[in-house]
């Protein structure tokens, strides 16, 4: 159901009389003429009017001028307008209408432009409002609605302020990123289908704003205090839906600091909700999504000691959670929405307990900047992209915990991210199991890698692997491959019965226990490679099959290693190479 009449509130703001006045302008542009002709024209400063009517162009302002229209309903621009300079000009737009700029912002404010902007409407667009580079733009009574992406947004250092501006029916309705500034003051952001306030970093301040009906009102790092509550903060430490209040937002809002939100079990709740302050919610209930939006709950990076226990998170048409601050998701299930089950981001530290999370349309997990997550006794299974994606400095850790059956990798680990497993399971996915890339760093403890539909475990680029007492086992290709400059160290792992996909027994096809790529450099100790389709342990050389030669690593042993009834394919003969194993029979060890 809708909660604001988006009528209506049109109906509030100001329009710019019909009347546009005739005396103060230096051109006068009607329909059919051309508007960057005009601008051209005329001298610094000048005033160019705009008759009412439509206007087709895209329009490019780079000296100080003032746009006027007849008004926002009455002037309109089929096209986009870009303002920019690199030395400070003053340029004022006033009373008309920008829209259906397909592949960019409808306003775009770049360099050291000054723009203001009274009674404009940015819409029907790709995106609504850019400013960007070090420009400053300052919005009043205007309305940014029903663009395909934002509404707003500010970048670089750029500084944006809103008054009693309409922010509606966008995918995000404000953006704030990088060392942007945004003020917002007297405004209304309703019914965008992501966020009403996303901020990725930068600052953002002002007075309370209305905000109802969007995905979440709040992500990020965007401040509670640009917010109305629904409900006054109360002292009552436990609050019920329905019963005490109507809406769980509202009960959040008038819940005391640490106090809970119980739901009616088995009661299936529509909600877009924002949690920034201690709270727990409790109840075997399902949250879904507003309809047609995008996000179930977002935890600003203000929220501490958040816990959600019970609750099945499910039917966004986007990602069901979006986490920046502190969290306990404990007996959850987060399935069936459209896009990542989980996103977690900025320096949020997220714990799963008996969570599952299944179904979701792209990644079950997507975890990055220098968020921490811990899965302990948890489930990531069925996802259509990667089980669980790590990246960017984040840290994340499964215990006891299993990754299955995702339509691509069971875990993307990459950029510096840290990874630890420990009694974990990766089974059944579709790609690898594992992927570990860039800088990456896992460690792995007692955990089993098996029937992935192509490799166990990849470790590349300058990633490093130390797995210990573990399992690589099945896999329709190789059971680990590492490459680039990469560092394994194995101990104590059996890795046994790779190549298990009937291709890895025809000759042009290589699917090994162990193999080693590049300049990458592989320790093995006290371990098990044994029953892989070809070789156990083979560097990438000519002489073992490779189309080509392409190895400068090293591989050491240690302790005592067990390398067996491999060659399954009995495409090998011998064991070529320097090494402790040239006496097994053939195709065990191929090396240098």
């Amino acid at each position: 159901m809708r909660l604001f009449s988006i009528v209506a509130l049109l109906a509030l703001l100001p329009l710019v009389p019909s009347n546009v006045g005739a005396q103060n302008c230096a051109v006068t542009v009607q329909p059919g003429q051309s508007i960057q002709q005009a601008i051209n024209t005329v001298s610094e400063g000048a005033l160019v009017c705009l008759a009412a009517g439509t206007f087709t162009e895209n329009v490019t302002i780079t000296k100080s001028l003032s746009l006027r229209g007849a008004g926002s309903i009455q002037t309109i621009l089929q096209g986009s307008v870009r303002v920019e300079r690199d030395q400070e000009i003053r340029v004022a737009l006033t009373g008309w209408t920008i829209k259906g700029s397909r592949f960019g912002a409808a306003l775009r404010v770049a360099g050291q432009a000054v723009v203001t902007l009274d009674d404009l409407a940015l819409t029907e667009s790709f995106s609504g409002l850019l400013a960007t580079g070090s420009a400053m733009v300052t919005v009043t009574d205007s309305r940014f609605v029903k663009n395909q992406f934002d509404g707003a947004r500010a970048e670089n250092a750029a500084r944006l302020t809103l008054s009693r501006a309409l922010i509606a029916e966008n995918f995000d309705g404000i953006v704030v990123r990088d060392s942007a500034q945004l003020e917002l003051r007297a405004s209304t952001l309703t019914e965008n289908r992501y966020c009403g306030l996303r901020v990725l970093s930068g600052k953002a301040t002002g007075e309370p704003n209305e905000m109802r009906g969007n995905g979440a009102d709040l992500c990020g790092f965007a401040p509670a205090t640009l917010r109305k509550p629904l409900a006054a903060q109360t002292d009552e430490t436990a609050l019920t839906v329905p019963g005490d209040l109507q809406s769980i937002q509202e009960a959040i809002d008038a819940v005391a600091p640490g106090g809970t939100v119980l739901l009616q079990n088995g009661a299936v709740y529509e909600a877009g909700l924002t949690l920034w302050k201690p709270v727990t919610i409790r109840g075997s209930a399902t949250l879904t999504a507003l309809p047609e939006r995008q996000l179930v709950l977002s935890l600003t990076a203000e929220a501490q000691s958040v816990v959600i226990d019970g609750v099945t998170i499910t039917g966004s048409r986007g990602d069901g959670l979006l986490l920046y601050g502190q969290a306990l998701l404990q007996n959850t299930q987060i399935t069936k929405n459209a896009d990542d089950g989980v996103e977690i981001s900025g320096a949020a530290i997220v714990q799963f307990k008996n969570t599952s999370i299944s179904s979701n349309g792209d990644d079950g997990l997507f975890v990055s900047e220098k968020a921490q997550v811990t899965l302990a006794n948890s489930t990531v299974s069925e996802n259509k992209g990667d089980g669980i994606e790590a990246r960017d400095s984040s840290v994340i850790k499964l215990q006891n915990a299993q990754v299955s059956t995702n339509g691509l990798r069971g875990l993307d680990v990459r950029i510096a991210a840290q990874l630890e497993l420990s009694e974990s399971r990766l089974v059944g996915n579709k790609a690898d199991g594992l992927v570990l890339r860039d800088s990456a760093q896992a460690r792995l403890d007692a955990t089993q890698i098996l029937s992935n539909g192509a490799n166990g475990l990849v470790v590349t680029d300058k990633a490093l692997g130390v797995i210990t007492n573990s399992t690589l086992s099945t896999n329709a290709s190789n059971g680990l491959e590492v490459s680039g400059t990469a560092t394994v160290e194995i101990r104590r792992t059996v890795v046994q019965g790779n190549g298990s996909a009937e291709a890895c027994l025809r000759a042009d096809q290589l699917c090994s226990g162990l193999v080693i790529v590049g300049d990458a450099q592989v320790r093995l100790a006290d371990s098990v490679v044994r029953a892989n389709a070809d070789w156990g342990i083979m560097s990438w050389l000519r002489r073992c099959g490779a189309t080509f030669d392409f190895f400068r690593g090293t591989v050491t042993f240690e302790g005592t290693n067990t390398i067996e009834n491999n060659n399954k394919s009995g495409n090998h003969k011998g064991n070529p190479g320097t090494h402790p194993f040239t006496n097994l029979p053939d195709g065990q060890v191929c090396l240098p």
